[in-house]
Parts: C-alpha cells; structure tokens; sequence
C-alpha cells in the first residue's frame, strides 16, 4: 500500500527490483494519491519514458506492520506493458498452502504502478525461499508477503493484444514464411489494397541518386565507404543487378548514415521508401505496418541493470547501376516487423537445441540490439556462444573480462552509451 494526502492509503502493484537506483511510480497513481509533487525532472528514456515529477512518500505491507521510510519516486506516465502479459496457468503449480502471497492475482495480466528500487530492496527481502518445480519460479519471502520470480513467468506480447489489422499482418508472415537452404528467412511483403494504384518511381529516384552522387564526390572519405556497404550488400546477395531499368516496380531512393563511433557498421545505406510515385503514394502506403513483438526499452534496460555480468550485441546488418534488393531494406514500414518478427520465429524454431539464445532474443532484443546478462562468468560466455550460432553474425561486448576473452578482439565494443549514460570496458 502507497501512503496518500492525510495517510490515506492506495493498493498497488509493484516490482521489487534491486538493480533500479531509483523507485519509480505511475503518473496515474501519483494522481490517485493526491499527494504534492516537486519540481519537475527528466530523464530516463526522452523516447519512451519521460519523468515528470518527483514524488514522496511512504509505503505498508498488506501483511504485517512493515512500514518504509519516506521514499523520492520517479513519476513516469507509464512504467511497463501489463505484466504478466497473458494470464498464467497456475493449476498444475504445487503452490504451498498457507503462504501470504504479495500478490494473489499475480498470475492475472494487470498495470504496474511502481517500482521499488535497491534504496529499501533488501530490508524488503527476508529469508524464505521455495523452488516449487523444475519449470516454476522461485518463491521468495519478503516483507510485504511472498513473490514470486523467474524466467517461467516472462513472455512475449500475445497475439490476443493485437488490433484486427495487426492480425492480418501476423497470419500473413505465418502463412507466407519460409527458410531457404541456408536457414535464412524469406518473407513476403504484406500489401495492402492500395498495390494497383502506385504511380511511376523511376525519375524521382534517378533524380534522387544524382544528388547524391554530387555530394559524395565533395566528401572521397564517405564516399568510398558508401561504396564499401553497397558492393557488400551486392557481394553477400542481399541485390542483384537489374538487367532492364525503368521495367515496372518501384524505385527507392536511398541515402547514407554515418555513425563514426560504432566498431561494426559505421556506414549505413538507409533506403526511402516513402518517396511518393507520381500517383501520389509511396510504396510505404502499400504496406501494411505489423504488431511490436519485443519487450519494451524501458524493461529490457531495467533487466538489463540486475545482471552481475552483462553482454550487449548487435546485428551489423538485417538486410550506380539500378539492383533488384533480395533482402528486408531499411525504409520499408514493413521491414521494422519483418526483421524482428524472423528474429522471434528463428528462437521458437531452433530454440530447443539453443535455450539460453532463443530466450534472449525473445526476452532481452529491441530492434537489431541484445541487452542480457547472466548470473556467471560462464553463464554470460555460454550465452554469447549460443547467440553466435543462432544468428551466425554479430558485435558483441560485455562488462566481464573473461568474458570478453572468449570473444574475437575485433568484435568487442569500447563503449556502450545508453542515453548519456556510458558503460565502458574494463581490463
């Protein structure tokens, strides 16, 4: 319980997590509160989650006489999805009776409304502990009742989030997908029924690419860079040269992003598929956009933080004469859904021989980037042996050296930077 104006009290559902500096609350129980709220702050996450206020207060036990000293909270407009995310099936948990659980609906999908950080985390925590199976979570005892915790109880978004047409988009990649020899995913793209009426493309591109091609010829460095990536994206098939120009599809205009501080990809070839044809729409507004089938930053990072070791990695690449693209191309509205939801449907199909890799793709991936962690040296270099295999590609860096023995030197990263804030290597 959350105190409020003259010791009122409000129930709420809270995260006990001992890696979080700060706690943090809802706007939308801060509110029910009524409780004065300081000078404005932010932080966080600009993109996500923006903090708005800070917040004091105090919070009891349901259980017993527990009673926190006064507390500073984050006030944040939203915390989290609705943990967990589908209801679970607790039938067949042998459960120990008598038990005072924190939270008797805990296996019900519902709003998390704080976070209680490692200001208060192990005066909360107590002794008792209960493994109540081999694919159960772990019981613990703590001040405010007994909780439970696991990787059991985390999983992805469920398609019964989805709108109807999201659902369309995720029965057409489970009917249209398939693997090629190699392992390799092949998609469909998810038109929609505007298709028929794109216009013609080929000008507006070929005007498109010869300002480009002024403006790398005052920059020789990028320029040869540029040229780099794309005779790489040709070399690897992800194009193939086409033989008859201005013969129907659609053209896409592309431009180069430049990111000097990354040790895997520096260059990247964005492609603009929103360029308008000359009816008026661009391929983009015949694509339909699919459901989000990651966690969200904001979890993924909070996780992120209660790992003793930790590895991060990415994916360098999910994807003049005129080339025929062969691979899922950045700019496509489509491609955002299609490169995460391969990566999804790759750790349920080989995730039986790589546990540790599938349930770090489905847990702990936002886009092309992997946050995780483990409790051992030897956990965190399995993990990282396990995702090389599954993706057979990829940078990887972590917080531990033996760890980083383990991986190729040209590989590791110097410096991770999540907004702002910079976690660097440590020899």
């Amino acid at each position: 319980m959350v105190i409020g104006q003259a010791d009122s009290t409000v129930k709420c559902r809270a995260l006990l997590d001992s890696g979080s500096d700060s706690n943090i609350i809802t706007e939308k129980l801060a509110n029910k509160l009524k409780l004065k709220m300081d000078l404005p702050v932010s932080g966080l996450n600009d993109n996500q989650t923006r903090v708005k206020y800070l917040l004091s207060t105090k919070i009891n036990s349901c259980v017993n006489a527990f009673a926190s000293p006064v507390l500073d909270f984050l006030v944040v407009p939203r915390i989290t999805s609705n943990l967990p995310v589908v209801e679970i099936d607790v039938a067949s948990w042998p459960l120990p009776p008598g038990l005072q659980l924190a939270d008797p609906k805990f296996h019900t999908p519902g709003e998390i409304d704080l976070i209680i950080g490692n200001e208060i985390f192990f005066d909360l925590v107590k002794s008792g502990r209960v493994k109540i199976g081999r694919n159960a979570p772990t019981l613990a005892e703590t001040e405010l009742g007994w909780v439970l915790g696991g990787a059991e109880i985390e999983c992805v978004h469920p398609e019964t989030d989805l709108t109807v047409a999201e659902a369309a988009v995720e029965e057409h990649f489970q009917r249209t997908h398939s693997r090629d020899a190699e392992g390799r995913f092949v998609v469909r793209l998810p038109f929609n029924n505007q298709k028929s009426q794109l216009g013609d493309s080929y000008n507006n591109a070929r005007k498109r690419l010869d300002k480009l091609m002024i403006s790398l010829a005052r920059n020789p460095a990028k320029r040869v860079e540029y040229s780099a990536f794309l005779t790489e994206y040709l070399t690897l098939g992800h194009m193939k040269e086409v033989q008859h120009v201005n013969d129907g599809g659609y053209y896409i205009p592309h431009h180069a992003v430049y990111k000097a501080s990354s040790s895997t990809t520096k260059t990247r070839v964005v492609f603009d598929a929103s360029a308008k044809t000359t009816s008026g729409l661009s391929l983009n507004d015949t694509l339909d956009v699919g459901p989000t089938v990651q966690n969200d930053l904001l979890s993924i990072i909070l996780k992120f933080c209660t790992h003793p070791v930790v590895l991060t990695a990415d994916i360098p690449k999910i994807q003049l004469k005129v080339y025929e693209l062969q691979t899922v191309t950045y700019g496509l509205a489509s491609s955002p859904h299609h490169a995460t939801r391969a990566l999804v449907q790759l750790a349920t199909d080989e995730g039986k021989d790589l546990p540790l890799a599938a349930r770090v793709v489905k847990r702990d991936s936002y886009v092309d980037d992997f946050l995780t962690g483990g409790s051992s040296v030897a956990e965190v270099v399995q993990i990282y042996e396990e995702l090389t295999e599954l993706l057979r590609r990829g940078g990887f860096c972590s917080n531990s050296t033996e760890v980083l023995r383990a991986i190729p030197a040209e590989l590791h990263e110097k410096q991770v930077d999540f907004g702002g804030v910079r976690c660097q290597q440590h020899n």
